[in-house]
């Protein structure tokens, strides 16, 4: 969007914010005050760090879980140190360890999600994750907006039509044009192969 006011006044700070809060995805989307001239970036990447598991062992996960916020368990962290420390013989970087934190996340594996559940003490033949799956099965209408819908542990549903700003020749220096495609809501996540 690019937001102008009649009779030349400009936006203050507050009505630019109040704006921005309304049509736009802090995630994902941007506010640049002016136009933009360059796609050059400023941002700086954090460095890659050796974690010294070799010297320190489980003593180093614990802090590298605690400081980057991995969410490892005691099984990770022991997992971890004898992988790094014994079979493999090396300390892990921030970064092996990062990818490790949400390769086995809950949001990835579905521990609990695709684990054994019970209710009161008696044991149900579905899991969570087939439960929420059913949903789809049970709603006659849900079809019709659906695109995929928990196939390879991935749903896709409809969206609309969207006026996207676009390179004519991706990769390279060229002029803009507008497309429109059909934009997805989207929801994707990896497949179960090796959950614990």
């Amino acid at each position: 969007f690019k937001v102008t006011v009649g009779g030349g006044r400009q936006l203050t700070a507050e009505e630019r914010e109040k704006f921005a809060d309304l049509v736009h995805d802090r995630m994902t989307e941007q506010v640049y005050e002016r136009p933009l001239s360059s796609f050059k970036s400023d941002v700086v990447p954090a460095p890659v760090l050796s974690v010294p598991v070799m010297e320190q062992g489980k003593k180093a996960l614990e802090e590298i879980n605690e400081e980057m916020g991995l969410a490892f368990d005691s099984w990770d962290i022991d997992y971890y140190a004898n992988l790094f420390g014994n079979e493999i013989g090396r300390d892990p970087t921030n970064v092996e360890l990062f990818d490790l934190g949400q390769s086995n996340s809950e949001h990835s594996r579905h521990w609990f999600f695709k684990g054994e559940l019970s209710v009161d003490g008696e044991q149900i033949d579905e899991c969570l994750f087939d439960i929420v799956g059913d949903t789809l099965n049970k709603n006659p209408n849900a079809n019709d907006n659906s695109v995929i819908a928990f196939k390879d542990n991935s749903s896709a549903i409809k969206g609309f039509k969207v006026k996207r700003l676009e390179p004519t020749k991706p990769g390279t220096t060229i002029r803009f044009c507008y497309s429109h495609p059909l934009s997805f809501a989207l929801r994707s996540e990896k497949d179960q192969k090796g959950a614990r």
